[in-house]
């Protein structure tokens, strides 16, 4: 059916992290339509200029005008064309997208000369009150990892986190996190730069995963016992990110044993670079 069409205009829906994981399909498109144009969450939009330079961002006042493009589609539509089966992940040509350089040399040089550590990013939160009752993890949480692993952790968290962040460097009297710049928030690139300075990311299921993920950074991802579709059911690899491994917590577990499981893994250095 796409063959029929010279022109598409895809439509982003739902949060941004499914923007950020439909994008994926994009490659797939190309291959049959030669004008396609896309309307996306803007924090998302030089991002995507980097990675699909071909590809026109169409702004909130563009996107009703007529005759623009031959059809119209939502970005997650793009799966009934393009991912029916897990062969088709396989074959699938995975685009890495890539911040801009500017953003890359602000955050080297704010963090100065990377030490030998280990860097370590972590997001615990989401911002979606249906899930965040099952999602959610606090700083406390990962105090395995804070006391076994020699590491610099960065923080990947959209909000304000400082209080916790200065009360559990407290309560271990330890300097765990580099300093804070920027919004997580309105600045995906800078959020994005900070995530590509980091040797491995830890994070619940949240945006944070799939703008990793993206990134093809090694990604560590917390799953409840009953995760959304998207990372399967018994699984350890994903299908949408060939860098992220998921830890599924099961229902007679708690947090704690995911992250003890984890510390012992970084320890190991069982990390795929």
């Amino acid at each position: 059916l796409l063959k029929n069409y010279q022109s598409v205009l895809l439509i982003g829906e739902q949060g941004i992290g499914d923007e950020i994981m439909f994008l994926s399909m994009i490659r797939d498109l190309e291959k049959y339509v030669k004008n396609i144009g896309l309307f996306i969450d803007p924090r998302l939009k030089n991002l995507v200029n980097k990675t699909f330079p071909d590809i026109k961002i169409v702004e909130k006042n563009e996107i009703l005008i007529d005759g623009q493009f031959d059809s119209k589609l939502f970005l997650g539509s793009l799966g009934h064309f393009f991912r029916n089966s897990i062969e088709d992940f396989k074959k699938a040509q995975f685009p890495t997208i890539q911040p801009p350089s500017n953003k890359i040399k602000k955050i080297e040089s704010f963090y100065g000369n990377k030490e030998k550590r280990l860097r370590i990013g972590l997001s615990w939160e989401t911002m979606n009150q249906k899930f965040a009752f099952k999602r959610n993890l606090k700083l406390k949480d990962f105090i395995p990892i804070f006391e076994n692993i020699d590491a610099e952790f960065v923080n990947l968290q959209y909000g304000d986190h400082m209080n916790a962040i200065k009360n559990i460097q407290k309560s271990l009297n330890k300097k765990l996190f580099l300093p804070e710049i920027g919004d997580n928030f309105r600045d995906l690139e800078l959020l994005a730069s900070k995530a590509l300075s980091c040797d491995l990311i830890i994070t619940i299921d949240n945006s944070t995963v799939h703008l990793c993920g993206s990134l093809n950074i090694p990604t560590f991802l917390l799953l409840s016992e009953i995760p959304e579709w998207r990372w399967g059911e018994e699984t350890t690899d994903s299908l949408w990110y060939p860098s992220v491994k998921l830890y599924r917590k099961k229902s007679t577990e708690n947090w704690n044993n995911i992250i003890e499981k984890i510390s012992l893994i970084i320890s190991q250095n069982k990390i795929s670079k």
